[in-house]
């Protein structure tokens, strides 16, 4: 990609990816693709340059790529979503709240971005008399509806690293959201309310899946290990312990046959979604940070630590 790659994405004509390289004005974030079976590459679009945004990422079906650029109060800023198609900028959402921790992430139908919100600091003087700990900060979490302008706040968390994990049902009726600590919720999008009980990983949360049915979740942990727990109820149904080093990434294949883990092991691992039985275990070069399946789930994309995006068969 001819720099680090921030994230990537497969669409009906090929593989879209989002990185950071040098470029004429200093680093700045540049659209690639590459079409077509033999995935040729295309001339890179720039965005914009880094020292300028506070996020960027791509809608999970490859077709928006958006920006929100950094301002000094740290608390509305204003949204641009460009085609990944073409890189042409599409839209310009005013009134955009700046985000904190993990990069925001789109619904499928791309109409809400989920997100954690900048904290407000905690007020009042600390209970328990002189000596006693400050109240801790909440880092609140919650989503912008791009039809109306508005931003809904679901709950918060007082781990110190904040908000690290979103991901929507297919139905888009249930957020799944998670802790860098390990504690993972599911809200109701339309009233607002948890879903089940909250669980926890037993480690360091790196990302979380969505089951296209809306049955499941599957946790990234960086402890190695891959949770997978009832959307509804919060139980645990297993845990999978093939990778040798933190997992990264974790992803559904669109029918819902196939479950993927990528890990810092180098190996990107493939279960039987329904029965979670190991099928198949490939190996790269480099460590892997990200996965993804082709619209048909018939191609898993990785990327790794080098910047190389491979498309499997």
């Amino acid at each position: 990609a001819g720099g680090i790659v921030y994230s990537a994405a497969a669409t009906k004509s090929g593989v879209a990816a989002l990185a950071l390289r040098s470029g004429s004005h200093g680093q700045e974030f540049v659209l690639e693709r590459w079409t077509g079976p033999a995935h040729r590459p295309r001339p890179a679009d720039a965005l914009a340059p880094v020292n300028s945004i506070a996020g960027i990422f791509m809608s999970a079906d490859g077709r928006f790529v958006a920006g929100v650029p950094s301002t000094p109060s740290r608390r509305q800023t204003t949204l641009r979503i460009w085609s990944a198609a073409t890189g042409r900028l599409l839209r310009s959402v005013p009134r955009f709240p700046e985000p904190t921790g993990g990069e925001p992430v789109f619904s499928p139908d791309d109409s809400l971005i989920a997100m954690a919100l900048i904290p407000s600091a905690p007020s009042g003087p600390p209970a328990g008399g002189p000596g006693a700990q400050p109240p801790a900060f909440l880092q609140p979490v919650g989503f912008f509806d791009l039809r109306t302008g508005k931003t809904k706040t679901l709950g918060s968390t007082i781990c110190g690293a904040g908000w690290r994990g979103y991901s929507f049902s297919g139905n888009e009726k249930l957020l799944a959201t998670g802790d860098f600590c390990g504690r993972v919720e599911v809200w109701n999008i339309a009233t607002g309310h948890r879903v089940g009980r909250p669980f926890t990983i037993g480690g360091e949360l790196a990302g979380i899946a969505f089951a296209p049915d809306g049955r499941r979740i599957a946790v990234a942990g960086w402890n190695g290990v891959v949770t997978i727990a009832d959307a509804h109820t919060g139980r645990v149904v297993a845990q999978l312990t093939g990778d040798t080093s933190g997992v990264h990434n974790v992803a559904y294949s669109p029918d819902g046959r196939y479950l993927t883990s990528v890990s810092l092991d180098h190996t990107a691992r493939i279960y039987d979604a329904r029965t979670l039985r190991l099928l198949r275990v490939w190996e790269d070069p480099d460590p892997l940070d990200n996965v993804g399946f082709s619209p048909d789930s018939r191609q898993l994309y990785t990327e790794d630590t080098a910047n190389v995006v491979r498309v499997w068969d």
